[in-house]
């Protein structure tokens, strides 16, 4: 079962069992702040242990004084001018504990002394790094497959791959051949100018060579004017308590926030 898309009054949220929790996708100003009551009655009805909300920095307070805390930032994610920060709020206080703070940090410390570049002009002299078209969805479903045992949208339906290229996902492939050994794809926010970029997947038999962060870095960064965007982003949810800020040449800086 997917997790749903759906309007919230004239905001966007997805909710659903898969990750059990309510995402506000996209706030609509004129919702704030009532949509949060709305948003805790969902999750009150649904069981759900979490809400998470993407919202502008100057909104920060109205989620602080009911609950939220934040738990990343992007600056200048609002075309260039405001902040969008992460917010969360847990129903569940088990749902809050990091369980794997150690291994966490352990993978952060290693993220910030390596630099990529020259790992992924090595993938470029060895596969084929492009755009996909709608003539590798089959493939991508396939690859999908064999990376993700679940997955909140339906990644493993190659006309939801095609339809997703017609608007707002660009993806991109390292390719051996013509086998698919990597994945990354690009989300695209004209109304805040921003890409989230997101779904790295690597073939278990190539990871650990750096190969689908630099297809991400170098097609997503090479594209900004064409897509006329300000700001590239990813976040992880396991790492969301590690408060990360990005910016346009990447990640900028990453530190612990103890919530």
């Amino acid at each position: 079962m997917y997790d749903i898309i759906e309007k919230l009054r004239n905001s966007t949220i997805q909710h659903g069992p898969h990750n059990n929790r309510i995402y506000l996708i996209k706030l609509h100003e004129g919702d704030a702040p009532n949509i949060l009551q709305a948003m805790d009655i969902l999750a009150r009805d649904n069981g759900y242990g979490k809400i998470l909300a993407k919202a502008p920095a100057s909104l920060r307070p109205i989620f602080t004084r009911k609950g939220y805390g934040q738990e990343a930032t992007v600056p200048g994610f609002f075309r260039g001018v405001d902040d969008m920060v992460f917010m969360a709020k847990y129903l569940f206080p088990k749902r809050g504990l990091e369980k794997h703070k150690a291994q966490i940090q352990e993978i952060l410390a290693v993220a910030q002394k390596r630099t990529n570049h020259n790992v992924g002009k090595s993938w470029e002299k060895r596969y084929t790094i492009r755009q996909c078209v709608a003539s590798d969805t089959e493939r991508m479903k396939s690859f999908y497959q064999q990376i993700f045992q679940t997955y909140p949208f339906p990644i493993y339906d190659a006309e939801y791959l095609i339809d997703t290229m017609k608007h707002n996902i660009r993806y991109f492939c390292v390719l051996e051949g013509k086998r698919i050994i990597a994945l990354a794809s690009s989300e695209i926010d004209y109304d805040s100018l921003s890409v989230e970029m997101m779904a790295f997947a690597t073939l278990p038999d190539l990871r650990g060579q750096g190969g689908c962060i630099p297809v991400a870095f170098t097609y997503g960064k090479g594209n900004e004017t064409t897509w006329n965007v300000h700001r590239l982003y990813h976040c992880q949810d396991s790492f969301f308590r590690h408060e990360y800020k990005m910016c346009k040449n990447g990640l900028q800086s990453c530190r612990y926030t103890e919530e």
